[in-house]
């Protein structure tokens, strides 16, 4: 059975926020250095973030591959941390979802690696995703294919699960806000 590792994107220049999402903090932590360490948790055994625009603020916190070609998009940096990671199945996630549940993590992480995976809550699907090995070479094409897309068309399951934070992005100043007025409701969920 392949080692299954974690990615971790964060190639964007964070616009709608102001600052890069991947720094800002929860639980006393950066999101990126929360997702690293409970992916690591989730029995990742390489965890990397795929960084661009803000790559050498990020580094100091995580363990990072700079992606010098982030303005071409998600599917850029993508490309770039996969190519970074050895062989194996991977769960990705963006760094302004924080919050996944450290059950939803290990749930996907010990999913089959027959197809891709892709988390809901009542139906509606999230993050993080699995990738299986196969798709790789599928994701590594340089192309503007959305995401999405390239998991349908390759039959992603669905993996319910109960955990409303799979369909938390945290993208703008306002969204920090609210996230932050919850607080740690239940510390043992991360």
């Amino acid at each position: 059975m392949a080692l299954i590792h974690g990615l971790v994107l964060a190639g964007g220049a964070s616009r709608r926020m102001g600052q890069p999402k991947a720094l800002l903090t929860l639980d006393d932590e950066t999101f990126v250095a929360g997702l690293v360490r409970r992916l690591r948790a989730a029995g990742c055994a390489r965890v990397v973030v795929a960084a661009g625009a803000h790559a050498a603020r990020i580094a100091p916190h995580a363990p990072i591959v700079e992606v010098s070609d982030w303005r071409r998009g998600m599917r850029a940096t993508l490309a770039a941390g996969l190519r970074a990671l050895p062989p194996g199945p991977v769960l990705l996630t963006h760094c302004d979802r924080p919050r996944v549940a450290s059950a939803t993590l290990a749930a996907l992480a010990a999913a089959r690696d027959d197809a891709p995976w892709v988390p809901t809550f009542r139906g509606a699907p999230g993050h993080p995703v699995r990738l299986p090995t196969w798709l790789r070479p599928r994701l590594l094409r340089p192309d503007d294919v959305p995401l999405r897309a390239v998991l349908a068309a390759a039959g992603a399951r669905r993996l319910p699960v109960r955990d409303p934070d799979i369909l938390l992005n945290v993208n703008t100043p306002a969204a920090y806000g609210d996230l932050r007025g919850r607080g740690c409701i239940d510390p043992m969920r991360h």
